[in-house]
């Protein structure tokens, strides 16, 4: 089916400042794509540029739709934004009701949205009687309603609970593997570990790296690795000497960064004692990040 999202060159003008600059990537079919970046970094405003909301140089190919400043079809695209914004009068169902409507969807497609979300009870609820997670899935329930190939989702578990969390997860994965695309940010770096694929590292409206999630997380720094050992002061003492950074997290349990496994291991066999473990310890996504922008910026100085 092609790529569902090319953007070449994007830059992003809010008011008289540029915000966006020469930000070029591609998204693929059934890919879950992280957008990492701190607050004010660009990730929203990245987001507001593809889907036409802002001008700027460069342009995007989205689900089919070539533009520079207009704005792809929404039956093509879904997105959640910002918190849902609506009367808070409304009735919820209605306001639901409507937007398929103005898709010329059936209205049979809102019973099966409402399913979708976990609403279904919703009843006569108005807008303003909701909770933040519940417009939040709202919200996401007029994103899917027309069936897109794309959901470009700015923070979607604002306001819901460790279940709605898990529920959307359920949700963005089938979506993904039914062939769609998702573009997402999310401050919960440990979502973004277990849905995406790839990952996009904004700074100062910059992209500073694009690569998928195993390599970046590899790429961030040396490999750290866990070892627990009935002598372990010494087995530091060693390791400092050699150049090795050693973080202590118990009496008998050290964190090693800096030392190739096989001198390690001769280490812990000489100095350790009783070995009761050694193994690598997995690269978090949280680490990754700030390795990843220490070095961009200090490169950038």
């Amino acid at each position: 089916m092609g790529v569902t999202v090319r953007a070449h060159r994007l830059g992003a003008v809010y008011g008289s400042q540029q915000r966006l600059f020469d930000v070029s990537f591609e998204v693929q079919p059934h890919e879950v794509v992280g957008v990492l970046g701190t607050n004010g970094a660009g990730k929203t405003t990245l987001f507001h540029r593809l889907l036409g909301a802002l001008p700027g140089p460069g342009t995007a190919w989205v689900a089919g739709y070539r533009g520079s400043n207009r704005a792809p079809s929404p039956h093509r695209v879904g997105a959640v934004l910002d918190s849902l914004t609506a009367h808070p009068g409304l009735r919820a169902r209605y306001l639901l009701a409507s937007w398929c409507q103005s898709l010329g969807l059936p209205q049979r497609r809102v019973d099966e949205l409402l399913e979708t979300v976990g609403l279904s009870t919703l009843e006569g609820r108005r807008v303003g009687q909701l909770s933040l997670g519940m417009r939040q899935r709202l919200a996401l329930a007029m994103a899917l309603a027309p069936q897109p190939r794309l959901l470009v989702l700015d923070e979607p578990t604002n306001g819901l609970d460790p279940l709605g969390i898990r529920w959307i997860n359920s949700v963005i994965i089938d979506f993904a593997a039914h062939g769609g695309a998702v573009l997402l940010s999310s401050h919960h770096l440990s979502q973004l570990d277990h849905l995406a694929q790839r990952v996009l590292l904004i700074d100062a409206g910059r992209l500073v790296t694009d690569e998928p999630m195993h390599d970046f997380k590899l790429s961030a720094g040396p490999l750290t690795h866990r070892v627990a050992c009935s002598r372990a002061s010494d087995l530091q003492e060693q390791l400092v000497r050699r150049g090795a950074h050693v973080l202590r997290t118990s009496t008998d349990e050290l964190l090693v960064t800096g030392c190739q496994v096989n001198e390690l291991a001769h280490l812990a066999h000489d100095y350790g004692g009783i070995i009761r473990l050694l193994a690598p310890e997995g690269a978090s996504l949280e680490t990754s990040f700030h390795r990843h922008l220490d070095h961009h910026r200090r490169s950038a100085a």
